[in-house]
């Protein structure tokens, strides 16, 4: 993967340290935004041309208690640092999202070349990849945008608009940290009624709701 080659010393630069490099093609790093947010930068092949970028945000404080209340979610993607990721989202995607009109500019990932792959990166990371990253920077400001995240705005039918495993359950648990229980029972309820309401399979919905109320329950007995 040439790119990595000639986006490792910028990412230094901006606080991202290299933490994994898999067999399967995929490299991470990562970064502290507080004592209980960090972002990561995975990259991975798409295929012998293009590299694909994505950005996580991760939690000690929902990895924490998810340990201590017992709750359990498969991961979308592997902890680093001991946080559990909440949030995710492709690079490419944040650019079709802030620049609709130009889209057609940016269709492919980034050139696993090297040096135009490297520019285009930046480019991005910069501005749409910072911009997103620092409008979540915080406990609230992330808990907030977990229980919206239907809202935001996907202006592309191609996909890779930002996702979480359990978003309610995240937000749930970074509002009670913060001593807002009000905020918490609310986004418990949200997420009630958005898998109540939910297109699925019925055998999904079923269970996927089931999931949510025994999580939602612990919750509801350690904070309300």
């Amino acid at each position: 993967m040439r790119l990595l080659n000639e986006i490792q010393p910028g990412l230094k630069k901006r606080g991202y340290l290299l933490k994994r490099s898999n067999d399967d093609g995929r490299v991470i790093f990562a970064r502290k935004i507080d004592d209980q947010l960090g972002s990561v930068l995975i990259f991975s092949n798409r295929n012998e041309r293009t590299v694909r970028a994505s950005i996580l945000i991760t939690s000690t404080w929902v990895a924490s208690e998810f340990s201590r209340l017992g709750l359990y979610m498969e991961e979308s993607a592997p902890p680093v640092g001991g946080g559990k990721v909440v949030l995710s989202v492709e690079l490419l995607w944040l650019r079709w999202s802030f620049d609709p009109i130009n889209i057609g500019l940016y269709e492919d990932d980034y050139s696993s070349s090297g040096e135009i792959g490297a520019r285009r990166f930046f480019e991005d990371l910069d501005s749409v990849g910072e911009g997103y990253i620092h409008t979540i920077n915080s406990a609230d400001l992330l808990a907030k945008h977990l229980i919206e995240l239907d809202r935001y705005p996907n202006p592309s039918e191609r996909g890779g608009g930002a996702t979480s495993n359990n978003p309610y359950i995240y937000a749930a648990i970074l509002f009670a940290l913060q001593g807002a229980l009000k905020e918490c029972g609310n986004a418990l309820n949200i997420g009630f009624q958005k898998y109540q309401t939910t297109v699925s399979s019925p055998e999904w919905k079923i269970y996927r709701l089931e999931q949510f109320n025994k999580q939602a329950e612990l919750i509801r007995s350690a904070y309300l």
